[in-house]
């Protein structure tokens, strides 16, 4: 998901709505290795169907259970392909268009054993291709953008602070340098470092989707009291500023 920056011209006590894209980045054609040759076999479709259930399972539990958060919310869902230059357009499209304060992308890692919270995500490094054999050129997400751009979200801090019987939790460093690497990136850049990537384990007896979109929803809320943290620094710095007849931009020099 991607959250825009609060910077209100005056901050206001109540609490404002967030519209909440959950960008899911999943194809229900095909994966990069699934594919051999051109050719698909049974056990190959059954990987694409299992890991297109990991995604859709969890989201239809997180939309019944809903965020269970006391602000005022709009939870919205889409799906991305596992397609760079799609990937690309989507995302500029939803910052443009949609305008959304804080969107969380989802993607499945099939190695991971816990949930991680990835902190941030890196402009080079994209070398392996997508489901239709493309690769960035030069591997390079943002020709003119930063190397690294971090989430404003302390995911180390909602690690610690979630909790979720039979789940696991952690903060990582490292996004993995693909499809959703990448559209986190673009995200961080479009919204101005605030923004989520989530990467979740495959679906299985120890971690069926209801769990997993119980999760989902409590690292969501750890994630909406961030920002709500975040804006009550942001007032008190302002009005501190204020009061000293400083502009809210910086010191005076």
């Amino acid at each position: 998901m991607v959250v825009r920056r609060f910077c209100p011209p005056a901050f206001s006590h109540k609490k404002s709505a967030l519209s909440i894209l959950w960008l899911c980045l999943t194809s229900p054609y095909a994966m990069p290795g699934i594919v051999s040759g051109g050719i698909w076999n049974d056990r190959e479709r059954k990987r694409v169907l299992s890991y297109t259930r990991v995604i859709l399972s969890p989201r239809q539990e997180l939309s019944k259970l809903g965020l269970g958060s006391d602000m005022d919310v709009e939870l919205q869902t889409l799906q991305l392909p596992v397609d760079y230059r799609e990937v690309k357009q989507r995302v500029a499209r939803i910052w443009k268009d949609l305008q959304p304060q804080f969107v969380v992308h989802v993607g499945v890692d099939p190695a991971a054993k816990a949930i991680f919270l990835e902190q941030c995500s890196k402009n080079r490094g994209y070398r392996d291709a997508d489901i239709r054999g493309f690769r960035p050129e030069c591997g390079v997400c943002l020709p003119d953008g930063p190397e690294v751009i971090a989430s404003e979200v302390s995911m180390k801090a909602v690690s610690r602070r979630a909790a979720v019987q039979g789940v696991e939790v952690a903060f990582s460093r490292d996004a993995g340098r693909y499809v959703c690497d990448y559209a986190y990136y673009l995200s961080l850049h479009h919204g101005n470092g605030c923004a989520a990537l989530i990467h979740v384990p495959p679906l299985s007896p120890r971690l069926p989707a209801s769990l997993l979109g119980k999760a989902l929803q409590v690292l969501i809320q750890e994630m909406l009291e961030e920002i709500e943290k975040g804006r009550a620094q942001n007032q008190k710095l302002s009005l501190c500023s204020s009061s000293r007849g400083e502009p809210t931009g910086g010191l005076l020099h």
